[in-house]
């Protein structure tokens, strides 16, 4: 497995739940 620093690590897996909740918010609105 390739190496990947933990600060980018950390910060995409913060976007990937900030989109996912992005993405549960839209749907239960509509």
């Amino acid at each position: 497995m390739a190496f990947i620093d933990n600060e980018r690590y950390n910060c995409a897996q913060k976007m990937f739940s900030l989109f996912g909740y992005c993405l549960t918010s839209t749907y239960l609105i509509q």
